[in-house]
């Protein structure tokens, strides 16, 4: 019944409830801080937004990033359809962003992470 009660109080459709839910409960803190940063980026205007540009914030803002984070936490976004993009050659050594062209975010990422 809480279910129905939230979703009946919040006025969410069900697929948006069960999206905010798996998104809260799955993201670690690398992935939550990318996905804030993107949501920031994308309200700002910035279109499309690259992995580079994610990556540098999260870098300067402390983060430990490691080879593959980025595109693990892409993959991870793509699969869930949280964005949409593609992937763009680059030289081996500038992998460690993610090399992503990042075109669309799910209106729901930018509900949760907006504020």
């Amino acid at each position: 019944m809480p279910f129905l009660q939230l979703h009946y109080m919040t006025g969410e459709t069900t697929q948006a409830y069960l999206l905010k839910q798996r998104l809260i409960n799955n993201m670690d803190q690398l992935s939550t801080n990318a996905a804030r940063i993107i949501v920031n980026l994308w309200i700002n205007g910035r279109r499309p937004i690259f992995s580079k540009d994610v990556y540098d914030r999260l870098v300067s803002d402390g983060e430990t990033i490691k080879d593959g984070d980025m595109k693990s936490i892409f993959d991870s976004f793509l699969s869930q359809v949280f964005i949409r993009g593609s992937y763009y050659p680059c030289a081996e050594g500038d992998q460690i962003n993610g090399a992503m062209k990042i075109g669309w975010v799910n209106p729901i990422l930018i509900e949760l992470f907006s504020s």
